[in-house]
C-alpha cells in the first residue's frame, strides 16, 4: 500500500529542551499532553470501530446488491436494440463488454457515495436459453466458450440466480446476491420493457469485496482528520485546565512541605475538595499537627526532666552543703560563749561549705546558658569550659580535637551539656587529678565521637542505676537523643572512668 503522507525526519529534541525547568510546570505540560494524547487515541479507536461497523452494515444489507443490479439494468436498456437482431451482433456486443466495468457504488449514510475499485471476475451475455454469446476478454476470468451453457459452469447458488433472470424476474432484490466467496453476483434479464419475452441475460460476478473498509476510510478521510483535530483541541483545553488545577494543588502541598522542613509546622497544605489530592493534604496536615504536638510534648518533657535534674543536683550538692554549713554555724554559736577560740574552726568549715555551694550554683547557672553561635564554635567553647572548670576545681584538664566539620546548634549544645555534666560528676565524686576530653569528627561518614576520661577512683558501673546523684542517666538520654546516638560507660574501682558518646551527624542541609 502506498504511503499517503511523507515528511522529512526532523532531529529529535530531548525532553529537557522542550519542557520548562520548573518541575510543576513540567508536570502541568505532561498532564496536558497526556489528556490530549488519550483523547486523540480514543477518537481514532472510535473512528476505526465506526468504519468496521459501517462496513459490516453494508455487507449485511441489500443496498449494495440493489444498486449493482440497478446500474446493470440501466446500462442494458440503452443497448436493448442490439439484442433484437438475429443473428446477434457478436462483434458489437464484444466491444461493449470489453470496455465495460461495472460500477459498484454504495450510497451510505451521511450522503457519502463510496466507489469500490476492483475488476470483474466474470462478465458475459447469454441468449434466452442461457448459452454464452460473448464474454469479456480478460485472461484472469474463467474461460467459457461461446455456445456453452452458463448454468452448468456456475455454482449452485449462482445457477439459481441465472435461472430467475431467464424467467424474466427483474425485481432489484431478485437480480443480485452475495456469493459464498464474498463476491457480488448479478443476473439481469434483457427485455424490451418490464415484461417478457426475455431477449438474453447479462451475467456479472465481481472480485471479492475485501477492500470495502479501506475504501470507506479513504472516502471519509477528510472528515476523520477534522474530527480528530478538533478532539485534540478539546482534549488539550480540558487537559490544560485540569493540569493547572492539579499542579496548583500539588504546588500548595509542596510549599507546605518546604515550610514543615524549615520547622514551621503551623503551615497547612490546601484542601480544596474531595479528590485524592485533598485527602492527601488532609492527612499531611494531620501529620504536621501531630508532629507539632509531639515536639511540644518533647519540649515539655525535656523541661520537666531538666527541672528534675536541677532539683536533684541542688538536693545532692547545694542543699547538703548549706545544711552542713548551718550545723557548723550552730556549733560555733554554742562554742562562742564558752571559748571564742574554739568557735573559729566550725566557722571556717562553714565558710568553706558556703564557698563550695557558691561554686555549685555557678556551675548550674553556666549549664543553663545557651551555646553562643552555631556548632562551628563548639571546640573553642569546650576549650574555654574545661579551662574555667580546671581553674575552679584545681583538677588538670586536657582537651584535644580533630578538624571538626560544622555541627548543628542543637547537636553542639547537647555535646556541651554532656561534657559539663561529666566534669561536674568528676569534680564531685571521682577524686581525679586529671580529666581528658577528646572530640573527633569523620567527615566522610559523618560520625562524631566524644570521650571524657579521668584517673579517679572509679566505681562499679553495674550499680550506677541506683546512684541518682551522678547524672549518668541524664547524659545517656542526651546521647541517645542524637541521630544514631549511643552512650558507653567504662569504670572500674581504682582505675578511673571513661565515657564515650557516638552519633552520626546529618549533612548540613538535613541537620536539625
Amino acid at each position: 500500500m502506498a504511503r499517503f503522507f511523507s515528511f522529512p525526519k526532523r532531529p529529535r529534541k530531548e525532553p529537557s529542551a522542550l519542557l520548562p525547568s520548573n518541575p510543576l510546570r513540567r508536570l502541568q505540560w505532561q498532564l496536558t499532553l497526556s489528556y490530549m494524547g488519550i483523547t486523540a487515541l480514543v477518537t481514532l479507536i472510535a473512528e476505526l470501530i465506526f468504519i468496521l461497523l459501517w462496513s459490516a452494515d453494508i455487507f449485511t444489507t441489500d443496498n449494495l446488491l440493489i444498486e449493482t443490479a440497478t446500474d446493470i439494468q440501466k446500462e442494458v436498456r440503452t443497448h436493448v436494440d442490439l439484442f433484437r437482431r438475429k443473428p446477434y451482433p457478436v462483434a458489437e456486443l464484444q466491444r461493449l463488454l470489453d470496455y465495460e466495468t461495472i460500477a459498484r457504488r454504495v450510497t451510505a449514510r451521511f450522503n457519502a457515495e463510496i466507489g469500490l475499485e476492483g475488476g470483474n471476475d466474470l462478465l458475459c451475455i447469454t441468449d434466452p436459453q442461457g448459452k454464452v454469446i460473448v464474454r469479456q476478454t480478460n485472461p484472469r476470468q474463467p474461460k467459457i466458450a461461446a455456445g456453452v451453457s452458463l448454468r452448468e459452469r456456475l455454482p449452485g447458488d449462482e445457477a439459481e440466480l441465472l435461472a430467475r433472470a431467464l424467467r424474466g424476474e427483474n425485481a432489484s432484490g431478485r437480480m443480485a446476491k452475495r456469493t459464498v466467496s464474498g463476491s457480488l453476483a448479478a443476473a439481469v434479464p434483457i427485455m424490451a420493457g418490464d415484461s417478457p419475452p426475455v431477449l438474453g441475460v447479462v451475467y456479472y460476478r465481481s472480485t471479492p469485496l475485501r477492500e470495502l473498509p479501506f475504501a470507506i476510510g479513504v472516502v471519509l478521510l477528510p472528515q476523520l482528520i477534522i474530527i480528530t483535530f478538533f478532539s485534540c483541541v478539546v482534549g488539550f483545553i480540558v487537559g490544560a485546565v485540569t493540569a493547572r488545577r492539579v499542579s496548583k494543588h500539588v504546588g500548595g502541598i509542596a510549599l507546605a512541605a518546604d515550610a514543615w522542613a524549615r520547622g514551621d509546622l503551623q503551615a497547612t497544605a490546601p484542601d480544596t475538595g474531595g479528590d485524592e489530592l485533598s485527602l492527601l493534604a488532609r492527612r499531611l496536615n494531620r501529620m504536621a499537627q501531630e508532629l507539632g504536638d509531639l515536639f511540644a510534648l518533647r519540649r515539655e518533657v525535656a523541661t520537666v526532666q531538666e527541672r528534675h535534674r536541677l532539683a536533684r543536683d541542688l538536693h545532692d550538692t547545694v542543699k547538703q552543703q548549706v545544711f552542713a554549713a548551718g550545723l557548723q554555724i550552730a556549733t560555733a554559736r554554742a562554742l562562742a560563749s564558752q571559748s571564742p577560740q574554739a568557735s573559729l574552726a566550725p566557722l571556717m568549715e562553714a565558710e568553706n561549705l558556703v564557698r563550695q555551694a557558691q561554686t555549685e550554683l555557678t556551675d548550674l547557672l553556666r549549664e543553663l546558658r545557651p551555646l553562643p553561635g552555631d556548632g562551628r564554635h563548639l571546640p573553642g567553647r569546650l576549650q574555654k569550659e574545661i579551662a574555667d572548670w580546671s581553674r575552679r576545681t584545681g583538677i588538670a584538664g586536657e582537651f584535644l580535637s580533630s578538624e571538626l566539620f560544622p555541627l548543628s546548634e542543637r547537636h553542639a549544645t547537647e555535646l556541651l551539656r554532656i561534657v559539663q555534666e561529666a566534669l561536674a560528676n568528676s569534680a564531685r565524686h571521682s577524686g581525679a587529678t586529671t580529666v581528658r576530653v577528646f572530640l573527633n569528627g569523620h567527615r566522610a561518614t559523618g560520625e562524631v565521637t566524644l570521650s571524657i576520661s579521668d584517673n579517679g577512683r572509679g566505681f562499679d558501673s553495674g550499680r550506677t542505676k541506683r546512684r541518682s546523684g551522678l547524672g549518668l542517666s541524664n547524659m545517656r538520654e542526651r546521647a541517645e537523643g542524637l541521630p544514631g546516638g549511643g552512650f558507653a560507660l567504662q569504670s572500674t574501682p581504682g582505675a578511673g572512668t571513661r565515657i564515650e558518646v557516638r552519633y552520626v551527624a546529618p549533612s548540613e542541609g538535613d541537620a536539625s
